[in-house]
């Protein structure tokens, strides 16, 4: 009895969870952009650029200090320190200076990888906002394909009905029965085809915008898309982050190069004699150390040249990048001038072809001027017809939705 009881409050909660699905608003294309807005790799990318950010400043600042303390001239033969003249402890202070304007050159640096890095973020927000678009264009597709396919039952159905009137009246041979039955059957399985596709479009959904996938969808066509920008990919943060890093490459350089210059230290330091019957026990002195990089074959030579060829392999990155997004729009534009053309075919001509020959056949038919293959094949190509005008529209805003991802939205 408290199994059932148990089992019985999982399925209320599981009706309670289904219902909350459908009775919640339809899910919109704003909404499911804002919703994508969230995804975690955004962050990551900005939480990257802040840690940047932080290590400028620590690049740019110098060297901690160094204490220094030392007992010299301490005797082994008479241990203590009493018993010597010179024995001393010293208390001194050094601090580094590096090479050139190093400092300035690390913190340049890792303010472009800083730059980067806010370009990746932007870039995956539009990555994350085009995926989610098109996952949602796709979910639209298959509920509508799925629409259009359950809507098409009732016309089989009547075709089924037609035709065991028309058997049973000796006007037309079993054979016609058994056809109209089989693609009624055939109708049923590509119903259930279509379920399959339009429940793994809402799991692709889901995997951009978390449970609100499962809300229902809002009736009618396909949402319209805000317009793009001019032909120009400047401003695209793919490019943006390609800079950014030539820049922390040009810095590279840069530092390279200060190798080539010497490091200074100054030290400042006071000694006192530990004998207190000496006289002057206390001692101050100053010292300055600079390294002098005399040989540079195999190291600051080999260093630069290292640091310059990575330089010039971010420019060819660039470069690369830059082909590839043009490559990215020329492609996407022949792609939606095409569609736009076929789009237009199918809703002024095609449709209303498909649907009057579909009508002039049931009509022939039924005056037995034709047979019932004629009538099943038009029926077909009607139904065919509006399933490929669906996907030519998805197409198309698939293929807006490349484009604003490759040169922006325009903004008013």
């Amino acid at each position: 009895m408290k199994e059932r009881s148990i089992g019985r409050a999982w399925l209320l909660f599981g009706l309670i969870g289904m219902a909350s699905h459908v009775l919640a608003e339809p899910l919109t294309l704003t909404e499911v952009e804002q919703r994508a807005a969230r995804d975690p790799g955004i962050e990551r990318f900005r939480l990257e650029a802040r840690g940047h950010e932080e290590e400028a400043v620590a690049a740019g600042t110098l060297p901690d200090p160094q204490l220094m303390t030392e007992i010299m001239q301490f005797p082994l033969d008479r241990p203590g320190f009493q018993e010597d003249e010179m024995t001393q402890l010293q208390l001194g202070l050094r601090q580094t200076f590096p090479r050139g304007s190093t400092r300035h050159y690390r913190s340049q640096k890792q303010q472009a990888l800083a730059s980067a890095q806010q370009a990746l973020a932007g870039n995956r927000e539009k990555e994350v906002i085009r995926e989610a678009r098109s996952a949602y264009l796709q979910l639209l597709l298959e509920h509508q394909r799925l629409g259009v396919l359950k809507d098409s039952r009732e016309l089989f159905e009547n075709l089924v009905a037609m035709t065991e009137r028309s058997s049973a009246s000796g006007l037309v041979s079993r054979q016609d029965v058994m056809r109209a039955e089989l693609e009624m059957e055939r109708l049923e399985d590509r119903i259930l085809e279509a379920r399959q596709r339009h429940d793994r479009a809402r799991a692709s959904l889901a995997r951009w915008i978390g449970d609100a996938a499962y809300r229902p969808l809002p009736e009618g066509g396909f949402p319209e898309l805000p317009d793009w920008k001019d032909q120009d990919l400047t401003d695209h943060p793919r490019l943006a982050a390609s800079r950014a890093r030539m820049r922390a490459g040009d810095q590279s350089v840069a530092l390279a190069e200060e190798a080539y210059k010497p490091e200074w230290s100054v030290q400042l330091g006071y000694g006192v004699r530990t004998n207190t019957a000496v006289a002057n026990r206390h001692r101050l002195g100053a010292m300055i150390s600079v390294d002098l990089p005399l040989f540079t074959g195999n190291r600051q030579d080999r260093r630069l040249a290292a640091r310059q060829s990575e330089r010039d392999a971010a420019v060819r990155e660039r470069d690369e990048i830059r082909l590839a997004l043009e490559r990215e729009v020329n492609a996407a534009m022949a792609d939606l001038e095409q569609l736009r053309e076929r789009d237009a075919r199918y809703r002024d001509r095609l449709l209303e072809v498909a649907s009057a020959n579909a009508e002039a056949a049931e009509k022939a038919y039924s005056a037995g001027t034709t047979d019932f293959t004629a009538l099943m094949e038009s029926r077909l190509l009607a139904l065919e017809t509006r399933l490929e005008s669906l996907r030519l529209t998805a197409e198309l805003k698939q293929a807006r939705a490349q484009l604003l991802y490759l040169l922006g939205e325009d903004t008013p």
